[in-house]
């Protein structure tokens, strides 16, 4: 084990001192005059991001793999392809324990990856504990020192249409060129997302239910494709849109004082979700069947050979061939996201009343809301996730630092996606009430 912490320790200094390699792996092709790799639906032939990858945003979701000590929460920001590719990169720290549990992690399962040097010691700290061997060579190759036969160099001004076109895998030194604006991706999205970046993993939508965070809805969407309209003998198809609901609470303290007779200004902990269910699709489909049938009348013209159960049913009068339409159902489901939400916390007209012109009024000649009303409009540390095809969104608004004292309306607004069968639609909740105390004994006009 020493050793191997050594090497490890050797490797990092190494990768300190040489140029950081950029690595690819996965998305085969063939012509070498067509892009026809994983990654060409990702980036074009100039290592640039096309434009039509959806950005999902960074994407939160409670995993056992991640200890406890960092909240149990790993991390990743996530696009998906026009065609349903998702691709995933996790944070540096995410990546370290997805390679720690590479199985329960889906790590092993992507289609393809694309990794600059940084990720590939992050990741072989990661394996370090669960398989030696393949994190020692993962290091070797980090630094250039060793490469399998089927790794092969190329240049940093080949290495994007190499890895793009799918024609081979193998890794570059960089940044140059093509390889750079590659590597700039990595970089880029650090600074916005003030995290560290360092791999990219494709899965594809077959496959997405190993990805982490499991599959988008862009990427179920391109499995279940709507079937075509049934014909006019059947049942027209119907679509059952999902259920949608929402909770809104306080989640801490439970009696929220107003702030300005609070000396730590706690607040209020405000926690909303929102689940949409699945949409439903039901369409039929027309099945011809035939049948060969005892007629008692001899009135029949007889059963062709392939039908009949007896060859003496042939041309007999007492048999006839029966045929009728079988409409048999069929099911795809379709999950629904939000397109934008916006929770709201406002304080109610009968205490804006009591604060302005009733009894606190009165009593406090001069009293004034001072923050009746708080929203947030798709607040960017929301979690969200598909699970089992249902939407799941849970935002918790921390301290909110209420004033106004009297009776709050937790409220919840928004717009579906819609799905390839279904329009969006909007939704409001009224999600309850909470209340913020104040002591008129002490309280400062």
């Amino acid at each position: 084990m020493k050793r191997i912490l050594s090497w490890l320790v050797l490797m990092t200094l190494l990768a300190s001192v040489f140029p950081r390699p950029a690595w690819a792996d996965g998305g085969e092709g063939g012509d070498p005059g067509q892009t026809s790799s994983l990654w060409g639906e990702i980036f074009d032939k100039n290592g640039k991001m096309l434009p039509t990858v959806v950005d999902k945003g960074v994407v939160t979701e409670e995993v056992d793999w991640m200890p406890g000590i960092l909240g149990g929460k790993a991390e990743y920001h996530v696009y998906v392809a026009a065609n349903g590719n998702t691709v995933v990169m996790p944070s540096a720290t995410t990546l370290f324990f997805m390679a720690l549990n590479a199985d329960e992690s889906g790590l092993k399962d992507a289609s393809a990856y694309l990794q600059n040097g940084a990720g590939s010691l992050v990741q072989s700290a990661g394996s370090l504990l669960g398989g030696p061997k393949e994190a020692l060579a993962a290091m070797l190759q980090a630094t250039g020192a060793w490469d399998e036969v089927k790794d092969d160099y190329v240049s940093p001004e080949q290495f994007a249409d190499e890895m793009i076109s799918g024609r081979k895998k193998g890794w570059s030194l960089g940044p140059f060129g093509d390889v750079g604006r590659i590597l700039w991706f990595f970089s880029h999205n650090s600074w916005e997302d003030k995290s560290l970046y360092t791999t990219i993993l494709l899965y594809t939508p077959d496959n997405c239910s190993a990805a982490p965070g499991g599959c988008p809805a862009e990427a179920l969407a391109a499995i279940a494709t709507p079937p075509p309209p049934p014909p006019s003998e059947c049942a027209p198809a119907t679509v059952r849109q999902g259920r949608i609901s929402g909770t809104g609470r306080v989640a801490a303290p439970n009696y929220p004082l107003v702030v300005g007779q609070d000396p730590n200004k706690r607040g209020a902990d405000l926690e909303f979700t929102l689940t949409i269910e699945p949409t439903i699709y039901i369409w039929y489909e027309a099945v011809q069947r035939s049948e060969c049938r005892y007629v008692a009348a001899g009135t029949g013209g007889g059963c062709p050979a392939g039908l009949s159960h007896d060859a003496g049913t042939v041309s007999n009068p007492y048999y006839q061939v029966y045929t009728w339409t079988d409409c048999v159902r069929h099911t795809a489901t379709f999950p629904e996201t939000a397109n934008w939400v916006k929770a709201t916390a406002t304080l109610s007209h009968d205490s804006r009343e009591w604060i302005t012109r009733g009894s606190l009024g009165i009593r406090y000649p001069g009293a004034y809301l001072h923050h009746p009303e708080w929203w947030w409009f798709n607040p960017p540390q929301a979690e969200r996730g598909i699970s089992g095809y249902t939407y799941h969104w849970r935002f918790l608004a921390q301290r909110v630092q209420v004033a106004d004292p009297g009776t709050y309306n937790l409220i919840l607004d928004g717009y579906t996606s819609g799905t390839p069968v279904s329009s969006g639609r909007p939704f409001h909740f009224q999600l309850g009430t909470f209340q913020v105390a104040v002591f008129t004994s002490t309280l400062h006009r």
